[in-house]
């Protein structure tokens, strides 16, 4: 098991209530689903998976880390074994495709030698070695979600998190992004795939997480 929520509730103060009594687990190398209208609480419970905020009842374990017993000073540990694919890309506008890559290892103190390295391979990996030296604004905005994923994976994270990652693509980039999600679970790292686009899953085998105003369901198909 890598994550699990055991009754996890989360209320914004005094009393919005966005999250209630939620449990699911999602073990080692899974490919997970979490749909949902716009609204419902997915960034939320997203957000709780990477310990940005903390649950209000309830606790959420992941690998060796337990909210209720989770110290700040471990929240750079923790994050390094979590990788994040945000809606916006997030791509620093003043640095090229391979700087905005190496970025994450830098910040953790990586040989330059390692960092090179693993930089190319995760360029190879997404389809982008021969836009290495572009700028953010010389992109399209499939290829910037891409460097976004390879930002994400290089530092080989146990989970991947992916909010709302197509929200501003079309449906064949779209396509070709949940693909490479696919491509990078087959090689052992768990997604958790959040989306309300229901027409991109349409043919999907796997787990779903339905996240409702009245809790959390799982579901064999998305609907």
């Amino acid at each position: 098991m890598l994550l699990q929520f055991s009754n996890v509730s989360f209320v914004y103060p005094p009393d919005r209530v966005i999250l209630n009594d939620i449990n699911f687990e999602i073990n080692e190398g899974e490919f997970l689903v979490l749909t949902g209208k716009s609204g419902v609480g997915k960034s939320t419970l997203l957000k709780l998976i990477y310990f940005r905020e903390a649950p209000t009842e309830g606790s959420i374990q992941f690998a060796e880390y337990n909210s209720n017993s989770f110290r700040k000073s471990a929240l750079p540990y923790l994050r390094r074994k979590i990788g994040i694919v945000f809606q916006s890309f997030e791509l620093l506008k003043d640095r090229n495709v391979q700087d905005n890559i190496a970025f994450i290892p830098e910040v953790t103190g990586k040989p330059s030698q390692e960092i090179k390295q693993k930089v190319n391979s995760v360029l190879k990996l997404v389809g982008l070695t021969h836009r290495r030296l572009s700028m953010p604004d010389e992109l399209s905005g499939g290829e910037q979600q891409r460097v976004a994923i390879a930002r994400a994976i290089i530092n080989d994270p146990k989970l991947i998190i992916a909010d709302e990652p197509t929200g501003n693509l079309d449906p064949e980039t779209s396509a070709e992004i949940l693909d490479l999600f696919s491509k990078i679970n087959s090689l052992g790292t768990a997604v958790i795939f959040a989306t309300h686009n229901y027409e991109l899953f349409k043919t999907y085998k796997g787990r779903v997480l339905k996240l409702t105003e009245k809790g959390i369901t799982e579901t064999d198909k998305v609907s």
